[in-house]
């Protein structure tokens, strides 16, 4: 979210409150509060009169917080945002998830040299919950909760290719190109995906941003069913195929101890 700088003791801001990013956060804080205890949509005539705001506050909030990811949108009426239920998904279902992987994915970040994160599938995106950034200058960066576009990235091709439902949701949603390189033909996006089944592990390069390259593994749960992805990112300059082969067995081996320690938990 973006949020004005402080403007000093006694700033206003265009409404004629206090200035400064707490106030903006506060706000926004009453608009997801009231659109989640009203259990449905809401038109912003409404979230003006729940929220007691001015008119051209919500306005504007609501702009900012649609850009965001945080709201969604479906005619007049607005609602919890992707970004939000990403947040909580995460938080709720990957907490075991997350407590079983952090200590090898920062093993996996230090062993490559590069970003190294862990990934959910929910619908035709997938959700960073879990990520450990590499120190050199020029890294993959993102964060937790940051919501993508399953298509296009190796970790989306992982849940494509070891959850079908994934991929029909993706194929139904139209397989867009991010860039030049991105996969556009289903068939095609079939022949990799039959490929990454049988090597166990996705590389993927500038397909979802120009140089940027990702190589992913599937995480299984008891029951065998795929229920994260581990990725490694970083440059194309640095991430060339001839790396490849050592940082799938990286990738590989982390996601495969990731899984035996959920399987250990779960017994």
């Amino acid at each position: 979210m973006v949020v004005k700088q402080d403007a000093g003791p006694g700033a206003q801001d265009g409404d004629g409150h206090d200035g400064g990013s707490v106030l903006v956060i506060q706000k926004s804080a009453r608009i997801l509060d009231c659109l989640a205890g009203a259990g449905s949509p809401l038109r912003a005539s409404e979230i003006r009169e729940l929220t007691a705001l001015p008119a051209t506050t919500v306005a504007r909030l609501l702009r900012t917080l649609l850009a965001e990811d945080l709201l969604q949108r479906d005619g007049p009426y607005y609602s919890i945002g992707l970004r939000v239920t990403a947040w909580a998904h995460a938080g709720s279902a990957g907490s075991d998830l997350i407590a079983c992987a952090e200590p090898l994915i920062s093993r996996l970040r230090d062993g490559s040299g590069e970003t190294a994160g862990l990934y959910i599938s929910q619908g035709t995106n997938r959700v960073c919950v879990l990520l450990k950034e590499s120190g050199q200058p020029i890294a993959y960066r993102d964060m937790p909760g940051q919501v993508r576009p399953m298509h296009g990235g190796a970790t989306g091709r992982i849940f494509m290719a070891f959850d079908p439902a994934a991929r029909q949701a993706v194929l139904d949603g139209g397989l867009t190109a991010h860039t030049s390189k991105t996969i556009t033909d289903p068939e095609v996006l079939d022949s990799h995906l039959v490929q990454v089944r049988r090597q166990g592990w996705a590389f993927v390069a500038g397909e979802r941003e120009v140089g940027l390259n990702t190589v992913a593994a599937p995480v299984f749960g008891p029951a065998g069913h795929v229920v994260a992805a581990v990725a490694v990112s970083g440059p194309s300059f640095r991430m060339t195929r001839p790396q490849t082969t050592r940082l799938a067995g990286l990738v590989t081996g982390c996601a495969e101890q990731i899984s035996q320690a959920i399987a250990k938990g779960a017994a």
